[in-house]
């Protein structure tokens, strides 16, 4: 400790160098430990469910004490350990998948009651994808990293293209991205949504003009849409200019066998539904859905 001695005859004690040092390392180790989410992180050790229906869930599709869990905003956990018990062994054993979000989604890794329990290395299972709400949309197609594709519709064809609803909202737009602008008059060119019973939710004013000129677009729907978490909707899209149909920037390469790979028609990610429309059909039968490869991304909000 440094004394200064003034002349009133009053000793002041100041921090010395080292001790000043010494401060600032201890401070700097205590917030390096908390960038590096080792403090604070709050993850449950164990979960447990019942299967219903062949489906186990664990928590909640809301956020929240008693739903999923995750980090702050800002950071990211990696998991170190997965194990599953209570699975049945044997020549045909139990299996679990394991999603980030739902049954939507990617599967990331899948257990068996002869290999339930797995390590991982650091940031393996850590790093999440790329999600809606990364661009402010509340759900969407498919990623947008992967929109390197395009797809030119043709005219007065019904396009479904699959929404899944991971957490409850009201859908009020979609956006879309026309990479090549077709041209001529519209004729009836609209986005809507679809219900997983066909029925039409709601449509929107023409489109025609967004069509003709590359750039990306929101649309508003003609009413508001409350979605429910766990559902899915199709998004619809329908084009009718006079001379040449616009061309959409897509997640997959047009082939209907990579995007509907282990889909029922009725749960088809990509599908068509319907030809020689002008407007958007009150209903579609989703048995009757035809397989395509029409993978336009779409984004809700």
């Amino acid at each position: 400790m440094a004394s200064v001695k003034l002349h009133a005859g009053v000793e002041l004690h100041n921090l010395s160098p080292d001790e000043v040092r010494g401060i600032v390392t201890e401070e700097g180790a205590v917030e390096r430990a908390r960038l590096r989410g080792i403090k604070g992180a709050q993850l449950p050790r164990s979960f447990g469910a019942t299967p219903t229906g062949g489906t186990f869930t664990l928590g909640t599709t809301l956020p929240g004490p008693s739903g999923f869990y995750g980090p702050d905003n800002g950071y990211i956990w990696y998991i170190s350990r997965l194990i599953v018990n209570g699975l049945t062994a044997g020549a045909t054993p139990d299996v679990i998948n394991l999603f980030f979000d739902d049954s939507f989604s990617q599967i990331q890794w899948q257990f068996n009651g002869n290999n339930f329990g797995y390590t991982f290395s650091r940031s393996e299972l850590g790093q999440l994808p790329w999600l809606p709400v990364d661009n402010a949309f509340l759900a969407a197609t498919a990623s947008l990293d992967g929109v390197d594709n395009q797809f030119q519709t043709v005219a007065g064809t019904l396009y479904l293209l699959k929404l899944p609803v991971r957490a409850s909202f009201t859908c009020t737009s979609l956006s879309y991205i026309v990479s090549t602008g077709g041209s001529g008059a519209s004729t009836g060119s609209f986005v809507g949504l679809y219900n997983s019973a066909g029925t039409l939710l709601s449509g929107s004013a023409d489109i025609g003009a967004n069509l003709a000129v590359a750039a990306d677009y929101t649309t508003a729907l003609t009413s508001a849409q409350a979605l429910t978490a766990g559902t899915f909707v199709w998004a619809a899209m329908l084009t009718n200019l006079a001379t040449t149909q616009p061309t959409f920037r897509a997640w997959a390469t047009p082939s209907a066998l990579v995007t509907n790979i282990g889909l029922a028609a009725a749960a088809f990610r990509v599908a068509t539904n319907g030809a020689g429309l002008v407007a958007l059909p009150g209903s579609v039968t989703p048995s009757a859905n035809t397989s395509s490869g029409a993978s336009i991304w779409i984004g809700a909000s």
